[in-house]
């Protein structure tokens, strides 16, 4: 049975008292690629909302920040991306998996 870690006191990033038991997990970028890779497999095949892809997803797959996502979409080097009349991007699957497929190169 794991040993609980005492209940202690400490002051929140809100300003208030919070109980901690366990220390939080830092966020790691292979941790994200998990949970974008669990996420794709469930909703691959289910119709229309699963073959378009977000831009944290992408960035999660390839291990990238969003940052250099929007800098590869300026120059030009990005996949090809789908505006959304709220200012969000969506990549189609099948155009995310052709533009990986263009950067192969043979050993």
């Amino acid at each position: 049975m794991p040993t609980k870690l005492p209940l202690t006191r400490c002051l929140g990033r809100h300003g208030r008292l919070d109980d901690v038991t366990q220390p939080k997990p830092r966020c790691s970028v292979r941790g994200r690629q998990s949970v974008m890779t669990a996420n794709a497999k469930a909703t691959r095949g289910t119709g229309r909302s699963g073959d378009k892809l977000t831009v944290a997803d992408v960035c999660a797959d390839l291990g990238i920040s969003r940052r250099t996502f929007y800098e590869w979409r300026a120059k030009g080097t990005a996949p090809r991306c789908i505006p959304l009349p709220n200012g969000e991007l969506r990549i189609r699957r099948s155009e995310y998996e052709r533009w990986l497929d263009a950067r192969e190169v043979v050993a």
